[in-house]
Parts: C-alpha cells; structure tokens; sequence
C-alpha cells in the first residue's frame, strides 16, 4: 500500500478551514529516512517554527523598548520579582545560564541605565544587582503587553485545550530530559 494511503488512515481528514502546518514532511519521507517518522518530525519541526515565532515577536517588543534582548528583560522580570537586591550567582541560577553569560548581560543592562550593581554589605567581594528606575518603568510597562500577547495568542484554545496542551508538554519536555542520541552508524 502506497505511504499516502496509509497516512490518509493514520490522520484525520483536515477541513478546508483548519489552519495548515507550516512545515509538512513530504510523501516518501519514512522510505527515505528508514527509521524515522514523518509524524514525529513534524511535531518537531513546528515546535521549533513556534518557538522561533514567539521569540521573534517577543524580541521586537522588548526591543521597542530599548532592552538588548530577551535575556536581558528576563533579568528585569527577575529583579522587579523579587523585590530586593539579588546577587548575579542567584540570577543566572534562576535563568539556567553561566555566571560568564550572566556578567554580560548585566554590563548591557547598566549600559543601558536598567540595572545597578553595588557591593555586598556583609561581603566586599560580593555584588548585588538592583533595577533602577528606568529598569523598573520598562518592566511596568512591557509585562501587561506580553501577558495580552500571551492571552491572544492562546485565545485559539479552549481552558480545556490549554489543560490538554500542557499535559502534552509536560510529556514531550520528559522525554526530552531522557533523550539520549545514538551512536553514529547505529540503525534504530
């Protein structure tokens, strides 16, 4: 039986209105890639297509504001959070990043007036990280719109979808944590 055949029986028929995948594994794809799954790639392929259009879109607001990136506003979310002082170890754990990635993004974040640093009371050697004024103005300002941004672009799902979708995620974000690649010229 022909793959476009049995692909018709794995999937339900889309309707003329159903919006379409913006990446779609060609017909023959399995028979050329023995192993793999055209199914899976897709889910994939989009997640990244998703991801990057979030981070594009993300990327412009922020950056309309005159933040560097979008690392750099997650410092700001961080901070204006936390209410206090923290120390630049605290933030980069709380970002998964290096303390070298994190003393970077905090000299472009002073540069640019959005956060001080000052030395620690108790420990000389030890920073604190404070957000300043202009800091915290761009955070008060940018967080209603990227929360709206968030609610629109969920608007497509039900309260139900979201529950299904995260569960979902949660399942794929698992199995990620567990990925291990083969071993080149291994034949799964």
């Amino acid at each position: 039986m022909p793959d476009s055949v049995k692909r018709k029986r794995k999937r339900p028929p889309r309707k003329s209105s159903d919006p379409q995948l913006i990446v779609q594994m060609q017909a023959g794809f399995e028979q050329e890639w023995v192993g793999a799954s055209a199914s899976a790639a897709e889910c994939v392929l989009n997640v990244y297509v998703l991801a990057n259009l979030i981070e594009s879109r993300s990327l412009e607001w922020v950056r309309e504001r005159r933040v560097p990136s979008l690392s750099a506003f997650n410092v700001l979310t961080i901070l204006n959070g936390a209410k206090e002082a923290l120390q630049p170890s605290e933030i980069s754990a709380r970002m998964m990043v290096t303390r070298g990635t994190m003393s970077g993004i905090l000299r472009t974040l002073e540069v640019h007036a959005l956060v001080t640093r000052t030395r620690h009371k108790g420990d000389g050697r030890a920073q604190l990280v404070i957000l300043s004024g202009k800091g915290r103005s761009v955070v008060d300002e940018l967080m209603p719109r990227v929360h709206a941004a968030e609610t629109r672009l969920m608007s497509c799902l039900t309260l139900d979808e979201h529950r299904e979708f995260l569960a979902m995620i949660a399942r794929v974000q698992a199995s990620a944590m567990r990925l291990v690649l083969p071993a080149p010229g291994t034949v799964v």
